[in-house]
């Protein structure tokens, strides 16, 4: 899968969430909610997603592969040193952040992962990823 395979609808849905849980935090990510702040039906919505997991899922799924994309362009340079890589690795998540702060609450919200091991489970693929990248420079 990779972020070309989203359609623009997710996409848009999956940003408005992600603002909605910076804004006011996990507990007011309703579909209800949701829908209202994007001015669609909540059937409409469900059209694209089947529940408020799988936004988070696709939401999560989306950043990991926009970050495996944006690093892997980084690490094709084999004549920059590990310590180079590492810095523009670590340059490149700053600025991915601070370019969409919204994320970082996402990522970091324990009430998001608390009850639901599949979002639990997205997380640990993103750590795992940052991980083996750090092991093979």
């Amino acid at each position: 899968m990779k972020p070309k395979d989203f359609t623009e609808r997710q996409i848009e849905i999956m940003e408005a969430a992600t603002l909605r849980i910076d804004k006011f935090g996990i507990q007011e990510l309703t579909i209800k909610n949701l829908a209202a702040d994007l001015r669609l039906s909540e059937a409409a919505l469900y059209r694209h997603f089947k529940s408020k997991n799988e936004i988070l899922l696709g939401l999560l799924t989306y950043y990991i592969l926009e970050m495996n994309e944006r690093i892997a362009t980084l690490v094709a340079d084999k004549k920059k040193e590990p310590s180079e890589l590492l810095r523009q690795i670590f340059a490149s998540q700053l600025k991915s952040f601070t370019q969409k702060p919204a994320i970082v609450s996402v990522i970091f919200s324990e009430g998001i992962f608390q009850f639901n091991k599949e979002l639990s489970e997205k997380i640990s693929v993103m750590m795992a990823l940052m991980q083996k990248i750090s092991k093979d420079l």
